[in-house]
């Protein structure tokens, strides 16, 4: 894939407005494992963009450029992509491709976190789960789908969870490829992600003391 067409991943829970006491203007407070960071409205927006649109799903690549275009209006194209490329310096944005070998580096570097409720199967489709927040910001989800999202937090990366996922379908005499699992995962990110029904979120470690 070509690094224009690679998707982009926010990284780090929203730690909504903060008001800066040296210079009282407001910013944009993002939590990624023990540190939170505060930055400009400007540049903040671009992160809170990489979320994806909810009226844009399943029409719109979330590629550096497109958010790059959904910038501030008071900011230009080149301060936008300064801002962009400090993002990702500072693990706050990932792109990846999710067919490509770097998925697989992504999956062991990130995890995948809930931050919605699940709502159960639905009455036209038990194998059908539907997650989000009611009644509009939902979506349904298949059964390894909604496992996955429901208890993958519970492994110390997303690709730990994908195969912790594989194993529990073997137990019961089912086979599920834990790659072809986290592909499908990757690809349907920003349904998750537009809706808050997840987050990303670096690996847990073992020494709880270091930068997560």
């Amino acid at each position: 894939m070509d690094a224009a067409e690679r998707i982009v991943v926010p990284v780090g829970q929203y730690g909504g407005a903060v008001v800066r006491e040296t210079t009282g203007t407001t910013g944009y407070a993002i939590r990624r494992g023990h540190m939170v960071f505060v930055m400009s409205r400007q540049q903040g927006t671009l992160w809170m963009e990489a979320h994806g649109r909810t009226a844009e799903l399943g029409r719109t690549a979330w590629t550096r450029s497109t958010i790059v275009d959904r910038r501030t209006d008071d900011a230009t194209r080149a301060d936008a992509e300064v801002w962009f490329g400090d993002l990702v310096a500072l693990g706050l944005l990932a792109e990846i491709d999710p067919d490509g070998p770097d998925a697989m580096s992504f999956a062991r570097t990130y995890r995948l976190l809930p931050a919605a409720g699940g709502k159960g199967n639905t009455p036209a489709d038990p194998f059908r789960f539907r997650a989000g927040h009611l009644p509009y910001r939902t979506v349904n989800l298949s059964w390894n789908e909604v496992r996955l999202w429901r208890e993958g937090y519970q492994e110390p990366t997303l690709w730990d969870a994908c195969v912790a996922r594989a194993a529990a379908e073997e137990r019961v005499g089912y086979r599920l490829d834990p790659h072809k699992l986290l592909t499908e995962t990757l690809k349907s990110l920003h349904y998750m992600l537009a809706l808050r029904l997840s987050y990303v979120d670096r690996a847990r470690r073992d020494d709880e003391g270091s930068d997560q």
